[in-house]
């Protein structure tokens, strides 16, 4: 996690933070902080560091406020029993977790989770707009891929967007990161790229990890016939597996089977339509016996308010808009064209060539700053227009799956070597299924730490599911 705000005293141990926290880490300087929680970077202290960690740093995340909320503490749970069972090298992992006394109401959780170090993907996308096709195409990648796992471990992210890509290794005066080369016309060293360009998905905060019983009946034929549109592209693939064994397990695919209420949570500009409209009260909701095992709150059930009838297929929606935003440079609720008209206004041209004026005047010796630049769906080439358009399909039954996508040439070639998880399979979280027979009202606050990546298994071009 990333995104530096405000600054705050080096070595100050935050009031929310329980003393054993404090015994283990130094606070450095505040990362970001949203509705539900804050994120600080922490260093472990010289005589706690067992070298698990790279330079013993964190991201220190503490969700809730004093007297923290029955969502709070829901979706604080459920972030933390999600993080301890996922393992993937493009994913953020969780290394520690405490639960302060519930009379001490000083927040809902404290977790520290696997710091990646660079910029956003937000924060390149502002600083010159479209990105470059090699650049788009290994972030896409490695984005898609480790979507892929979460679905195969019945994880919906819910919140995918931009602000929630790290991108370690890149930097902004790296001209490749926006600028195509002309003269490169054949596919570069992928290997090397995803090695020099590392992707990290972080803010779990809204994941939600579903259980054998959220498992829809099979769809009716006719719109199952309907979900298996993209079947064809199957042959297009470069990793080897047929046409024929490909397009029948799309037609049995898991993704399409997970639908239900859920809350309607994420970011508007990139959420599913199906998330944003028909928004219900949740009547299912009980305050008062929630059979529990975190605070009475069951991180199994929906937490909020107010639900909407969805599925795995969301997450394919928000992959969609941040792959348009990537190769056009428009936030995904702007219009393509719309953008690219208004910057070409001669008036827009007027005022940057005066704003440009004047900066010089003003600060003679400042580094220069990129353009922002827009590219037109008729620059993108037409197999990755297909994949967004199938990706944010207004209709769930007839969009890309992520693990459709993950079949594209475009996805695929980038990403060789690396396994594919069987469409047809989902291997539940532990806790979903041990959920019932846990006992209730237990703490967190003896969490073990799980074992980290190490290095050489974050640059593994090989991954198994």
């Amino acid at each position: 996690m990333t995104a530096s705000s405000t600054t705050k005293p080096k070595g100050q141990v935050p009031s929310q933070w329980p003393p054993e926290v404090g015994e283990i880490y130094d606070s450095v300087r505040e990362l970001g902080r949203g509705g539900f929680a804050s994120v600080m970077l922490a260093r472990k202290k010289a005589a706690a560091t067992n070298g698990q960690e790279k330079d013993g740093l964190v991201a220190m995340k503490v969700v809730g406020g004093k007297y923290p909320t029955r969502q709070e503490v829901g979706y604080a749970h459920r972030e933390i029993d999600i993080l301890r069972e996922l393992r993937h090298p493009n994913i953020m992992y969780l290394v520690a977790a405490w639960e302060p006394p519930r009379e001490s109401h000083t927040c809902a959780a404290v977790m520290a989770l696997s710091y990646a170090k660079g910029p956003t993907l937000e924060s390149l996308l502002k600083t010159g707009g479209k990105l470059s096709l090699h650049f788009a195409r290994v972030v896409t990648a490695q984005l898609v891929d480790a979507i892929t796992y979460l679905h195969s471990r019945a994880v919906i992210h819910r919140d995918i967007k931009p602000d929630n890509l790290i991108i370690t290794g890149a930097t902004k005066d790296q001209g490749e990161i926006w600028d195509d080369d002309p003269n490169d016309t054949k596919n570069p060293d992928w290997e090397t790229l995803l090695k020099k360009w590392h992707v990290t998905l972080v803010d779990f905060g809204f994941a939600r990890a579903l259980t054998p019983a959220d498992m829809k009946k099979k769809l009716p034929p006719q719109t199952a016939s309907k979900a298996n549109m993209d079947s064809s592209l199957c042959s297009l693939g470069s990793s080897g597996t047929s046409k024929s064994r490909r397009g029948s397990a799309l037609n049995r695919s898991m993704s399409r089977r997970f639908t239900r209420k859920m809350s309607a949570v994420g970011t508007r500009k990139y959420a599913a339509p199906e998330v944003t409209t028909n928004i219900e009260t949740n009547l299912d909701l009980d305050l008062e016996n929630n059979n529990s095992k975190h605070l009475n709150v069951d991180v199994t059930k929906t937490l909020s308010d107010h639900v909407s009838y969805y599925g795995l297929l969301v997450d394919a929606y928000s992959v969609g808009n941040n792959i348009k935003y990537m190769l056009t440079g428009v936030p995904p609720d702007e219009d393509v064209n719309e953008a690219i008209a208004a910057q070409n206004h001669p008036v827009a041209k007027l005022g940057r060539f005066l704003g440009k004026k004047m900066g010089k005047k003003a600060k003679p010796d400042a580094v220069k700053q990129r353009k922002i630049k827009y590219r037109p769906f008729s620059k993108i080439p037409p197999e990755v227009v297909r994949l967004i358009k199938g990706c944010t399909h207004f209709d769930p039954h007839q969009r890309t799956s992520i693990r459709m996508a993950r079949m594209y040439p475009w996805i695929d070639d980038v990403l060789e070597g690396r396994d594919l998880p069987d469409s047809r399979q989902v291997t539940y979280l532990n806790f979903v299924i041990q959920a019932k027979d846990e006992v209730k009202g237990s703490s967190l606050a003896a969490l073990q730490e799980p074992e980290p990546l190490q290095d050489d298994e974050v640059e593994s071009e090989g991954i198994t599911f």
